[in-house]
C-alpha cells in the first residue's frame, strides 16, 4: 500500500513517512529515506525548509540560513536551475544549465550541480 502525504509540516512528513520527496517550482530536488534527509539535508532548498522548523535550541536557532534576495530577471529565467535565485552556494554553471537528479547515496537522490554535493559519501 502507499500514502502520498503532501505537507509543510516537515516533522509530520518525517513522522509518518518513509521516502521523501522534496519539491521546489514544480520539480524533484531531493528524494531518498526520511530519517536521512531530515538529518542530512543535502539540496540548499531542503536546507532552507529545514532551518525553518521550529525549535527552542538557540545553537540551532543561531545557525539559521536565510535565502538571499532575487531579482525579477532571475526568478523568470528558464535556462538555470529553478533555486538559483535564492541559493547559497550558486555557481555560474547552474545559471545556465538544470540540474538534473543524481543519485549521491544509494537510495539518496539531489538534482544539483554543485559537485561537492555530487559526489558519493
Amino acid at each position: 500500500m502507499a500514502l502520498v502525504l503532501i505537507s509543510h509540516d516537515l516533522e509530520i512528513v518525517r513522522l509518518m513517512s518513509s521516502v521523501t520527496v522534496v519539491m521546489y517550482k514544480g520539480k524533484v530536488v531531493e528524494f531518498g529515506p526520511s530519517e536521512e534527509i531530515y538529518k542530512r539535508p543535502i539540496h540548499p532548498y531542503t536546507e532552507l525548509l529545514m532551518s525553518a522548523v521550529l525549535t527552542t535550541d538557540p545553537e540551532i536557532e543561531r545557525g539559521r540560513r536565510t535565502k538571499p534576495s532575487a531579482t525579477k530577471e532571475m526568478e523568470q529565467a528558464s535556462s538555470m536551475c529553478p533555486f538559483y535565485p535564492y541559493c547559497l552556494i550558486r555557481k555560474d554553471l547552474c545559471r545556465t544549465n538544470q540540474p538534473q537528479l543524481a543519485e549521491i547515496k544509494f537510495g539518496h537522490w539531489v538534482a544539483c550541480i554543485d559537485e561537492g554535493k555530487r559526489t558519493k559519501p
